[in-house]
């Protein structure tokens, strides 16, 4: 395998443990806040290559006049940790 095709294969490999990662605090920290609202988050997309994750608030929590307010005081500094540098995008979603 050349130095390139290693380099390839790193990025998806990257991007899964990201996902992972972001799984996990979002289940433990973030998803159980939410839910008292009967409202939640998804993970949409990982771009390593971007170095971007996009998230989609749902249920209630998307249209919410609020939204903003989680974001800031749950969603954010639960994730700043492990994604420091990259671009977390939050959007709203249906309800």
């Amino acid at each position: 395998m050349t130095a390139a095709a290693d380099a390839s294969d790193e990025v998806p490999a990257r991007a899964e443990r990201t996902r992972a990662t972001v799984e996990r605090i979002l289940d433990r920290s973030v998803r159980p806040s939410l839910s008292s609202h009967a409202g939640g988050i998804a993970l949409v997309e990982v771009d390593e290559s971007r170095r971007s994750v996009t998230l989609q608030m749902r249920g209630p929590c998307g249209p919410c006049y609020f939204r903003r307010t989680c974001e800031s005081g749950v969603v954010r500094p639960e994730l700043h940790p492990v994604l420091a540098g990259y671009e977390v995008r939050i959007v709203g979603g249906p309800r």
